[in-house]
Formats: structure tokens, sequence, C-alpha cells
């Protein structure tokens, strides 16, 4: 940073602040980390190279429903994918392409909450 140069969120109430009554979270120095909160991504938004052909050679039915949330601690994924109308399947890869385990679900909500249970929380 510059010198005189002020951070742009300077002047900025921290999220901790906003609202009477919130309170201050254990460690507020730490960021909000996105591995706690599911981070689905549609096939489409996943940038061309190795991670994408890792993903697509693991779609059975439709990369046009396809979609990943990846876990950096394990190196594993959950996708989530419409096998027909009214059926998702949902699984979790390892990062050699094995399938952990897999199920379906009668809808994309419920297969993401499945999956996502199975790849956070084993």
């Amino acid at each position: 940073m510059a010198d005189g140069a002020e951070p742009a969120d300077a002047g900025k109430t921290p999220w901790w602040g906003q609202g009477v009554g919130t309170t201050m979270p254990a460690f507020p120095s730490l960021p909000i980390m996105s591995f706690l909160v599911p981070n689905w991504r549609s096939f489409q938004n996943v940038s061309p190279g190795a991670e994408a052909a890792s993903f697509s050679r693991c779609c059975r039915f439709s990369l046009g429903t396809l979609e990943v949330d990846c876990d950096p601690a394990t190196r594993s994924f959950a996708l989530t994918e419409q096998e027909q109308p009214g059926m998702w399947r949902w699984a979790i890869i390892n990062d050699h392409g094995g399938v952990l385990l897999a199920g379906s679900a009668s809808t994309q909500v419920e297969a993401k909450k499945v999956a996502n249970e199975a790849l956070y929380h084993g």
C-alpha cells in the first residue's frame, strides 16, 4: 500500500458490528472460510483445464446440469447432475477419480444437501 493510502474498506463498519445486539465472533481476525459454506459451481463456470476434465470424467448423465463443490482439505469433490426428470444423482469423488459415496434424490436441492453433508461431515 502506498504511503498515506487508505484501504478500500476504510471507514466502513465491520460485518460483526452491524445491528443492535450483534456480538463479535470468537475469531474476528479470520476471514469467513469458504469451505464452511457450500460453493456449488455449474460445469459451465469451471475454467477449462485439468479440473474441468476431472469433473467431466465423473459425469454420467448431463454436463448441462452438472454442478460441483470442492473440499480442499480432502481434495475430494461433490457433484450433482440430473439423471432424468425428478431424479438427481449425487456423488463424492476422491482426488483419483474414485467414487467414495453416491446416491440419488428427487430434487437438486436435496441432492446437494446430502452431498454436502457427505463431503464435509463424512
